[in-house]
Formats: structure tokens, C-alpha cells, sequence
């Protein structure tokens, strides 16, 4: 009985250290975590537009620039709903007379989205 026991006990302690070397060195299953991890922050950074308003602050004319067909939606800093404007082939819109306030900014294009502020003095 004793002899069961301590051969149980024996091989419940390799197969921890079994766990924990393997843990220490990566398993087949961490590194297919880490590669998940690794495509979603890819997928991440790949949906982030890059896009460009200025000036800011403006003095009524403002021009935003980004990539050829992104959509530009523009809302007051209390969520009005100001306009829509697509970027052309020249890569950028020029937003004329809005009125004196603060403005939020969503470019969007094929799924991904940026988000820019700009203030109208």
C-alpha cells in the first residue's frame, strides 16, 4: 500500500514538472495564443486610417485629408450631426463655414474607423 502510494505520489510530481518545463519553454498551444494574439494586434493596427485635420484650431476653414473614398462624418461636441463628405481623388475635403464650437471628426473606409477633434474659433 505504502509502495502505491509513494509511486502515485512520484508520478503526480513528474507529470507537474512535466507541465511546468513544458509551461517554461512554450508549449505547442502558448505559442498558437501567442500567434493569435500576434494576428489580432496585426489586424489591429492594419484597420487604423491615417488621417490629417488642419488647422487646429481653424478660423472656419478646415481641411481633412485621407485616403481617396474614406467617408468624413462631422458632429458638434453635443453629437449634432453636421454633414457627410467623401474624400476624392485629390485625398482630401475642405470643410467650410461651421460656426464657432468644438467638433468631433469619424473618418471611416472598408471597416476601419479614426476619430479626430478640431476646434473652429
Amino acid at each position: 500500500m505504502k509502495t502505491v502510494i509513494i509511486l502515485s505520489f512520484f508520478m503526480l510530481s513528474l507529470q507537474v514538472l512535466a507541465q511546468e518545463e513544458s509551461h517554461l519553454q512554450g508549449s505547442d498551444q502558448g505559442i498558437q495564443e501567442d500567434n493569435a494574439v500576434a494576428l489580432a494586434s496585426n489586424a489591429v493596427q492594419a484597420s487604423v486610417l491615417e488621417v490629417e485635420v488642419f488647422p487646429n484650431p481653424s478660423e472656419g476653414q478646415l481641411t481633412v485629408e485621407g485616403k481617396n473614398g474614406s467617408t468624413v462624418t462631422v458632429y458638434s461636441a453635443s453629437g449634432i450631426y453636421v454633414g457627410t463628405w467623401i474624400i476624392g481623388a485629390e485625398g482630401k475635403i475642405s470643410l467650410e463655414d461651421l460656426t464657432t464650437g468644438s467638433y468631433i471628426c469619424a473618418v471611416e473606409l472598408e471597416g476601419a474607423r479614426c476619430v479626430k477633434r478640431f476646434v473652429v474659433l
